[in-house]
């Protein structure tokens, strides 16, 4: 059994004062001299804009580097003090969680386990669960030739979307969550990822229009339910992960804007 010391580093939001976001997860193991920093995909924190991204980067490679220097000393009271006075409150853009002990006899399967439940990152298993629902109704409902990959530039970001129809003024953007974070703060995390996303899009390109379809392991639980009821509300047209519930929601946005492009034709 190894024992190790672990936290998660977090980003002030440069939009929303008082918000922080899940950017990487540090685990030491002083009696290895070993250290991971799992980094969360800066790409899909949505509030990170323009140059702010690059910033995160290189404070995490400053994180990184005072951690692993700490971490070669085997002081196990050391390494845990100096996480523990990074969880201080302050305005630093990056500051820790509290940090916490554990034990594992495989330490690399643990720091994969807590970067799943903090960050999302998960190695790929196959085609995700709302990605199959939709690609089901799409093909079944004879869509599949209507929705294609498109990027959809908001300011100084741009984000590629996998399946989008209509005219560029009014795109129809079908959303597939599949939503792997087994803790309540990283499922919440992700999901104001897609819905500041969203606003960004929606400020840009206000015809957009959105279908969502979100799943995750835990459906019935508190934290997911509050996720889709703040999808919901931000506009992201969430609907019931059911076939039918998606083949209705698909035919009364196509409908609506193949009605919209006929009147202004």
């Amino acid at each position: 059994m190894t024992p190790f010391h672990y936290t998660i580093v977090q980003c002030r939001d440069f939009a929303v004062v008082g918000e922080r976001r899940n950017v990487g997860l540090l685990v030491a193991a002083p009696a290895l001299r070993k250290l991971w920093l799992r980094r969360a995909d800066l790409k899909l924190r949505a509030h990170l804009i323009g140059d702010e991204g690059a910033m995160v980067r290189a404070l995490l490679d400053a994180v990184e580097a005072e951690a692993a220097e700490l971490v070669r000393d085997g002081q196990p009271a050391a390494a845990h003090g100096w996480m523990r006075a990074r969880a201080l409150p302050s305005e630093d853009v990056l500051s820790f969680t509290p940090p916490a002990v554990g034990v594992a006899t495989d330490l690399k399967g643990e720091v994969d386990r807590l970067a799943l439940a903090y960050l999302g990152k998960a190695p790929a298993r196959g085609t995700k669960a709302a990605d199959a629902l939709v690609a089901q109704v799409l093909k079944e409902a004879g869509w599949a030739s209507r929705f294609a990959p498109r990027e959809l530039p908001c300011g100084p970001a741009t984000w590629r979307f996998p399946r989008v129809a209509g005219e560029a003024g009014a795109p129809t953007v079908v959303n597939a969550l599949t939503f792997d974070q087994t803790t309540p703060e990283g499922l919440l995390d992700a999901a104001f990822h897609n819905i500041g996303r969203a606003g960004e899009v929606q400020e840009h390109h206000p015809g957009a229009r959105w279908v969502t379809v979100a799943v995750a392991p835990r459906s019935d639980g508190p934290a997911f339910r509050r996720a889709c009821d703040l999808m919901a509300r931000a506009g992201l047209g969430l609907v019931a992960p059911e076939p039918p519930a998606l083949r209705e929601a698909l035919q009364a946005r196509l409908g609506a804007a193949t009605r919209a492009a006929r009147a202004t034709a």
